[in-house]
């Protein structure tokens, strides 16, 4: 009997939003997976699209800013046992950016908030906490 290998291998993009000294979190509404955690904007990565480009269009997706110009920040990859799941997101840091938030139906609420705050925040996203700890202020 041969082994049967149905994991899931995503890729995508994260933005780091930073106005001043305080950090755009968005919380997922109750109609996505994850209700209620706080996050980064992010998502998964298009066919024919490069990783910037992705960036930039979950980033106006889901919340309405429009970034200008993008800073790689690294990588980071995060694994599920019990999903058999896989995602490796490529980090960005939001250079240039303009406009104000709208968010999608995705979300529900957001919040500018610094690092120490979000680090005592209930309820934040690994994929967030990983980004936000290599981070240099």
């Amino acid at each position: 009997m041969e082994a049967k290998n149905d994991f899931s291998f995503k890729i995508a993009a994260l933005t780091v939003i930073k106005r001043g000294n305080k950090f755009l979190l968005i919380r997922r509404s109750n109609l996505e997976t994850m209700s209620g955690v706080w996050e980064f904007p992010a998502g998964k990565l298009e066919f024919s699209e490069n990783l910037e480009q992705c960036a930039i269009r979950e980033t106006e997706e889901e919340t309405s800013i429009k970034v200008k110009k993008l800073k790689s920040i690294g990588y980071h990859e995060r694994y599920d046992k019990e999903k058999i799941d896989h995602v490796i997101f490529h980090d960005f840091f939001a250079v240039d950016f303009e406009g104000k938030v709208k968010l999608s139906w995705e979300h529900d609420d957001y919040k500018w908030i610094t690092k120490e705050e979000i680090l005592d925040f209930d309820n934040v996203g690994i994929d967030t906490l990983i980004v936000l700890k290599k981070l240099k202020e």
